[in-house]
């Protein structure tokens, strides 16, 4: 699939409909890719990941629908030399990056990556850094990381503002399994209870205590659930610098993000796990602490 083309049409429109978004994910996927059972997988795939590279945020409510981010040169206090470009793009942008690198004396990092835009970084020290992204007009972030989960409402604090709900009658039901960390038809106490109707729509409640029931967002609802059983679900390896999650526990949005965009890659999925890697040791803690999960 087309990856660059698809985010110069999105970040052309600015934003649109979840059908005009699969209709697109149709139109540039490769030959191969447009059989029926392949492209349903495609069109989530690039759904999160385009999300979670920091290009394009999707509604989570009934209107579906999708907005490009504003573009943002962003750079982490671990390696303040290199600026990571994320949000939307055109060509006329990348050709002005191009330019203006070069007469600040920096370089341009291009890598490709499947069925995604290419990911684009600029080396060049923090002031020449500061000037490339103020004659192309896009933000500039020099610390990423705390831009990032200043915007996270951290778990503890979504569990206390959570309304109260009810489990839907009539509908199916699938729990979460701290343990297995798998969902599963049999009820369990106290963790996530995510609600199916007939139709397909979904809902997801947190059983806090005998008598009182949260609705949560379903990420949110499962990290919850983990925080208040005191239950490690993510672990971080401050050697080979990789944070592991489950693959059925995928991260909230804004944690995904600066997951991959601290590491410049997609998260790797193998064996039921998804594993980001090289996440800096302060970036995987600022994580950590925001989802209550055990810093390491």
């Amino acid at each position: 699939m087309k990856g660059n083309e698809l985010l110069y049409w999105m970040s052309h429109l600015g934003e649109g409909t979840w059908e005009s978004f699969k209709n697109a994910v149709a139109q540039l996927a490769q030959p191969d890719e447009r059989l029926e059972e392949v492209l349903g997988d495609l069109v989530t795939r690039t759904r999160f990941r385009l999300s979670d590279i920091g290009s394009v945020t999707f509604s989570a409510d009934n209107r579906r629908r999708w907005q490009v981010i504003d573009p943002v040169l962003a750079s982490f206090t671990e390696n303040p030399n290199r600026g990571v470009l994320c949000g939307g793009r055109s060509p006329a942008l990348i050709q002005l990056l191009n330019s203006v690198a070069g007469s600040e004396q920096c370089t341009i990092e291009t890598r490709p990556r499947p069925n995604l835009p290419d990911l684009i970084a600029v080396i060049g020290t923090p002031a020449a850094l500061n000037k490339v992204a103020d004659a192309c007009q896009v933000k500039r972030a020099t610390d990423f990381a705390e831009e990032m989960i200043s915007k996270f409402v951290p778990i503890s604090q979504q569990l206390s503002l959570a309304p109260s709900g009810q489990l839907m009658i009539g509908w199916k039901r699938q729990y979460f399994d701290l343990d297995s960390k798998q969902w599963t038809a049999n009820p369990i106490a106290r963790t996530a209870c995510e609600c199916i109707s007939q139709y397909g729509r979904r809902k997801t409640f947190l059983q806090v205590s005998k008598k009182k029931i949260v609705e949560l967002p379903r990420r949110e609802a499962i990290y919850a659930a983990a925080s208040l059983a005191r239950a490690p679900i993510v672990s971080y390896d401050s050697v080979s610098q990789g944070l592991r999650v489950p693959a059925r526990a995928p991260l909230p949005e804004i944690c995904a993000r600066l997951a991959c965009i601290s590491s410049e890659n997609v998260g790797d999925l193998s064996n039921g796990t998804v594993r980001y890697s090289p996440v800096p040791r302060r970036v995987a803690r600022l994580i950590l602490a925001s989802l209550g999960q055990p810093a390491t």
